[in-house]
């Protein structure tokens, strides 16, 4: 789960840098995968976090988040157990 402080935070560089921008989300673990998303919009909550645009959408949780890096303001890492997203832009 995500601490206040953290998803403000978080909330914050995501609405500010991540909106109508192309974004690549990268999930590491077992697999690797790239996922570019042009013109994006964003929903955030405590709980989820929702990229998407017309045609494409990605989703995730936050209940079992272990830690989150943000590097330079355009480089997030959200860290799970088995695996990392990464979002850049």
């Amino acid at each position: 789960m995500i601490s206040t402080i953290n998803y403000l935070e978080l909330k914050k560089i995501l609405l500010k840098k991540f909106v109508n921008v192309k974004v690549m989300i990268q999930l590491r673990g077992i697999l690797d995968t790239k996922i570019f998303i042009e013109n994006t919009r964003i929903m955030i909550n405590k709980h989820k976090l929702t990229i998407f645009n017309n045609e494409h959408d990605f989703s995730i949780e936050f209940m079992m988040m272990k830690n989150f890096k943000i590097e330079e303001k355009c480089h997030i890492e959200l860290i799970y157990e088995d695996f990392t997203v990464i979002l850049e832009l």
